[in-house]
């Protein structure tokens, strides 16, 4: 997906070890994207993990909780969708 979108995994931002449960040990990049939109939510200059094992399970990316912390976010995973809301500036108590 990295080289569809016209980035190269073979001059990354860094490398890290990657480990799964499953037993896959592997040296990974991570790469600088320019920005990733999701609908009207977007993130600036995120730095993406580069897993060549997403293609053997058909997924291609995950969102990280660099994007998820930014925003106030509802999944339906029945249903198959997420939605934002309105985030809440604080919390009141009696």
């Amino acid at each position: 997906m990295a080289i569809e979108l016209g980035y190269d995994p073979s001059d990354p931002y860094s490398i890290v070890d990657f480990d799964t449960a499953g037993g896959i040990e592997d040296k990974l990049p991570i790469i600088e994207l320019a920005r990733i939109d999701v609908h009207n939510l977007n993130l600036e200059k995120p730095k993406v993990l580069c897993n060549k094992y997403f293609d053997e399970i058909n997924i291609h990316g995950l969102l990280g909780l660099d994007f998820l912390t930014q925003y106030n976010l509802k999944f339906d995973f029945d249903e198959r969708y997420m939605e934002t809301c309105e985030r809440k500036i604080g919390i009141i108590t009696p």
